[in-house]
């Protein structure tokens, strides 16, 4: 121990040598660097498919509206954009959230720097924003989680401007910044809210006597007019799907199981990091002057719990905790002239965040990842729906079994006779499976899918007969022939990676229905 300390001294201090002579290890060089490793690990090359949601958001991305059941318009919008420059494929589609993991990286650079922070700080809080796993999962997959994450690290960094530089000039860009929030992810008002209390419960409550938040307030609500429109005119469907989604789908942790994802998720090596950021923002002599962010973070914990979120819903909250926590654990190491920690703590964080790389994002051969992930019961103890898990945790299973589905599909689609074929439509159960129908489809010559969940709902049956039917992900003989006079099994899928659910699903032929099945389309909805 005594020899590693000692040596830690002496590269300590030839590390602080070079980084006296501004060469390349400048601030600014410093984050150049992480960008680079940020993108490298983004774009390392894969064969897996595309996750489920890529499918859904690849569809509303064909048909652009001003809202959805479930999802605001930007995400679809700015798909449609990429996928116009870049075509579709499992890399454009990771342009964005690249893009978007590299701009919070800029973010931490400014937070830090507005925060005082040294050269220490800001490498260890871009080391550990750059390897936390919950970021690098996000930012491998096209939702709009990773504009959420990106618009919920801007704001948090104008409001350390506003109480910072006392300019109410911020307060505009904050408006703006969360009415671009809210058109994209509606969570954004946890973080809103709990700003807004924890100003209320500090000195920065006097910002309500300033006109620009009221003008920032109403920009924002601007901004956000056109979603609450269409869902106006549409009877307001996403509240009946989050009132279904917290009870049908998500997995309601507990307390402990909550933090426990909070921790691993985040790199179990970064906690003493960002637990140094909440007692640095709250008792600090310095940093207490934001202490509405460790107020804040409170707040928005309890709320996740209450409303039974997904625990990564408060995971963008980390990027400023790990900004203070940083600041003060270098000012610790100083006081105690222990100069050689600084460098463990990186190396710590960045190894261990490397190690994670591999779970998170599908970077090895997937029988090697099964191999590693069955000696941890597949979901590595973290849950976000109530669905079986297997052998592969759901964000690398779920990217699974959509080519052999829509070959399967085709495959029966074809054998139909041709007068069949010519009115015969595809319906699934989720938006999954439509998704892979939608988009792999146009490889099989088939048509367009029809099914009940979430906004495919809404767009309806099109020119559907429902005479001749292809069901997928409806295993009841019985449910089918509720509706239909003839129902026969043709095929089944088969990929052992899919989710459980997905294995060996029945792809059945349902004929002739006894009522119309417009009539029966209300009986499909499923907003959850």
């Amino acid at each position: 121990m005594v020899l590693y300390i000692e040596s830690m001294k002496r590269l300590s201090h030839i590390v602080r040598v070079i980084c006296t002579k501004q060469t390349l290890l400048s601030p600014k060089a410093i984050l150049i660097y992480f960008i680079l490793l940020k993108l490298f690990i983004c774009f390392f090359p894969v064969n897996y498919d595309y996750f489920r949601d890529e499918l859904y958001y690849i569809a509303m991305s064909d048909r652009l509206d001003y809202g959805y059941v479930d999802v605001p318009p930007i995400a679809p919008f700015l798909l449609s954009v990429i996928r116009a420059v870049f075509g579709t494929s499992p890399y454009s589609l990771h342009i964005l959230p690249a893009a978007s993991g590299a701009l919070i990286l800029l973010i931490v650079y400014l937070i830090i720097k507005k925060l005082d922070g040294n050269k220490f700080s800001l490498v260890l809080a871009l080391s550990c924003t750059t390897l936390a796993p919950i970021y690098l999962a996000i930012e491998n997959m096209f939702t709009y989680d990773h504009l959420d994450k990106l618009w919920w690290a801007l704001l948090l960094y104008f409001m350390v401007c506003i109480i910072k530089t006392k300019d109410s000039k911020y307060w505009l860009y904050f408006g703006i910044t969360a009415g671009l929030a809210l058109m994209s992810k509606i969570s954004v008002v946890y973080l809103g809210f709990a700003l807004l209390l924890g100003m209320l419960l500090t000195k920065q409550r006097k910002n309500f006597t300033r006109k620009e938040l009221w003008l920032g307030g109403a920009l924002a609500l601007l901004l956000f007019s056109p979603f609450i429109i269409w869902q106006y005119s549409h009877g307001f469907p996403i509240l009946e799907y989050f009132s279904n989604y917290a009870l049908a789908k998500t997995y309601s942790a507990n307390l402990l199981e909550f933090f426990y994802m909070q921790v691993f998720t985040l790199n179990p090596l970064s906690l003493p990091v960002w637990l140094l950021g909440l007692a640095y923002f709250i008792s600090h002599a310095k940093g207490k002057q934001f202490r509405l962010f460790g107020i804040a973070y409170g707040i928005i914990f309890i709320l996740c719990l209450l409303t039974s979120s997904k625990f990564y819903v408060l995971t963008p909250f980390y990027i400023v905790l790990f900004a203070g926590g940083s600041i003060y654990l270098s000012e610790l190491i100083k006081k105690i002239n222990a100069h050689w920690l600084k460098l463990t703590a990186v190396v710590l964080i960045i190894l261990s965040g490397l190690l994670f790389v591999p779970l998170v994002r599908p970077v090895l051969p997937i029988e090697t990842l099964t191999t590693i992930t069955e000696q941890f019961g597949g979901d590595l103890g973290v849950k976000t729906e109530n669905f079986e898990i297997t052998s592969l945790p759901q964000h690398i299973a779920d990217r699974f079994g959509w080519k052999e589905l829509a070959e399967k599909v085709a495959g029966v689609y074809h054998s139909l006779p041709l007068e069949e074929r010519e009115k015969a439509c595809l319906f699934t159960i989720n938006y999954g499976e439509a998704g892979a129908l939608w988009l792999y489809g146009e490889v099989y010559d088939l048509p367009k899918p029809i099914c009940g969940h979430l906004q495919y709902y809404i767009w309806g049956m099109g020119e559907c007969s429902g005479e001749v039917v292809i069901v997928v992900g409806i295993r009841s003989y019985s449910i089918l022939r509720n509706y239909f006079k003839v129902v026969y099994r043709a095929d089944s899928t088969d990929n052992r990676y899919a989710m459980p659910f997905e294995q060996n699903m029945p792809i059945m032929v349902c004929k002739t229905p006894y009522v119309p099945l417009k009539d029966k389309w209300h009986e499909f909805k499923r907003f959850h």
